[in-house]
């Protein structure tokens, strides 16, 4: 009996070790997962932003194309289009100099609209700086 007694007590005392060292790599396995789960979010996020200013930059890209091809028509609603996703996109970034940056494009936003509809060849020369300054502040660039 004292013999069953240990061999059962043996088996539960073996069990729980087990369990507990089972238990503590989960946790740290757990941990490491959301760790690394929230580090990929943020760089989802910062890419996605990235994504959104690449877009940008390359309506302003067709935007120039347009002007430089004499389409004020089709230049003016792609300017349309530009601004109104460079304001959806201002919505989205907090305060800072690329806020600041993108936000000094979007004042621009009457002086390329009155250019684009008198059909200015001057208009070619701002939309080709601001496309510059564009690349810049969505690092297709280096200054």
């Amino acid at each position: 009996m004292k013999r069953l007694l240990v061999i059962v007590a043996a088996v539960v005392l073996a069990y729980l070790v087990g369990y507990f060292t089972h238990y503590v790599g989960t946790s740290g396995v757990q941990q490491e997962l959301q760790d690394l789960r929230r580090t990929s979010q943020a760089e989802i996020g910062q890419l996605q932003a990235h994504l959104r200013l690449s877009r940008l930059h390359g309506q302003m890209g067709l935007l120039i194309l347009e002007v430089e091809q004499s389409n004020f028509g089709k230049a003016r609603a792609l300017s349309t289009r530009l601004f109104e996703d460079l304001q959806r996109e201002l919505q989205g970034i907090p305060e800072g100099e690329s806020r600041q940056r993108l936000e000094n494009l979007r004042q621009r936003r009457d002086e390329i609209t009155a250019d684009l509809a008198v059909s200015s060849p001057e208009v070619g020369k701002r939309l080709r700086q601001m496309y510059g300054e564009l690349a810049l502040i969505s690092g297709l660039r280096s200054e």
